[in-house]
């Protein structure tokens, strides 16, 4: 008698497009498809969610305003995309003065000192960031998109470790580059300052929004354009962020994607400080006739409308796949135990297609 074989749901441990069996080439095959339907991703997916997942998104975003609303509250929203949950949280963050000094924004880059940054590969520990021009780049400072502006390290060890940080430390530039008149930045010791002005008071620490797609993130800087949102490129599995350092991360149908599971979830554990939050806006099989309904317009409507919105049914065929071999709610849940969370929950969204995974760090 043959043993029925078990769900593909309760077993995998992270995405496998077809054809694909490595970790490595799952990531690489992953990255690539999003970079290729990028260009067309906004419009299908409200599209083919009849303009719902705003809602998703808001819904999200709203229940994390307690958190959001305190300026140094440090932020960041995981495989963003092209910026849409990042936008959201955005509207709950406190206004910045209009006067105040330009912040660590999209244009940001960040670099080793005298090292002209490099894109990162998709399964590589990811210390630097989008390439900014070669101009840009000097040897004795942490170049940026904006030649006038410097991003310095002050002189003494920060009581709490910078968000932002690579495997290998950064050289402090010297004291005649870096301004007197700084802005203590995101409560560490990182300061952003125009060269010869003195900043603005009221320092509001940026979101951290990151993605290994390079071109979904160049859309998302779109969006992100004069807003205080830093945008990274790096793996979600290889996060270039000091351990203990975020109050919240989120991440919206992207956690999905990740080609290992429990590390994601344990790298998203190591950057969250005591008492941090995180927030995983999921897709779900549902159950019963919502099942039967969803199963339909996923495997049979979807890949074919999607296909002629964006010219690539294999990637909604992907994602028809990828949701069906998810964990349910129950193992995900007890994966974020696992993983050290404690008290994680799953909220149904829209009679379950979607849900949200909620759990803090101990």
């Amino acid at each position: 008698m043959t043993t029925p074989r078990t769900p593909e749901h309760e077993r995998s441990t992270g995405a496998r497009p077809a054809g694909v069996t490595t970790e490595q080439d799952a990531a690489a095959n992953v990255q690539q498809m999003f970079d290729t339907i990028a260009p067309t991703y906004d419009r299908a997916n409200h599209l083919l969610s009849a303009g719902i997942d705003r809602s998703w998104w808001t819904r999200t975003a709203r229940l994390f305003q307690p958190i959001l609303q305190h300026p140094e509250t440090v932020a960041l929203d995981l495989c963003c995309g092209t910026g849409d949950m990042t936008m959201a949280l955005l509207k709950h963050r406190p206004q910045a003065p209009q006067n105040r000094v330009p912040h660590l924004r999209d244009s940001l880059i960040v670099a080793k000192v005298g090292e002209a940054p490099q894109r990162p590969s998709p399964i590589e520990s990811s210390s630097q960031y989008i390439s900014p021009p070669q101009s840009v780049a000097s040897q004795n400072r942490v170049p940026h998109l904006r030649d006038s502006l410097i991003v310095a390290k002050v002189g003494e060890a920060p009581q709490r470790p910078s968000p932002i940080e690579s495997s290998s430390q950064y050289t402090s530039p010297p004291q005649s580059v870096a301004p007197q008149n700084r802005v203590p930045h995101l409560r560490d010791g990182l300061i952003v300052a125009k060269v010869g002005e003195a900043p603005q008071n009221s320092v509001i620490a940026p979101i951290l929004a990151i993605d290994f797609s390079h071109q979904m993130l160049s859309l998302g800087q779109k969006k992100f354009a004069n807003q205080n949102v830093l945008s990274i490129e790096a793996d979600a599995l290889h996060l270039p962020i000091a351990n203990a350092s975020i109050d919240l991360v989120t991440s919206a149908f992207g956690f999905r994607n990740l080609a290992n599971y429990e590390e994601g979830l344990t790298e998203i554990l190591r950057v969250l400080r005591p008492g941090g939050q995180l927030g995983i806006l999921e897709c779900n099989q549902p159950e019963g006739l919502t099942g039967t309904i969803y199963n339909l317009y996923f495997k049979s409507i979807l890949p074919k409308l999607g296909g002629l919105i964006t010219g690539n049914a294999s990637a909604y065929s992907y994602l028809n796949a990828s949701v069906e071999r998810f964990p349910r709610p129950p193992r995900m849940i007890e994966l974020l135990r696992n993983a050290g969370f404690a008290n994680p929950t799953w909220t149904s969204y829209t009679f379950g297609v979607v849900g949200l995974y909620h759990a803090t760090r101990p």
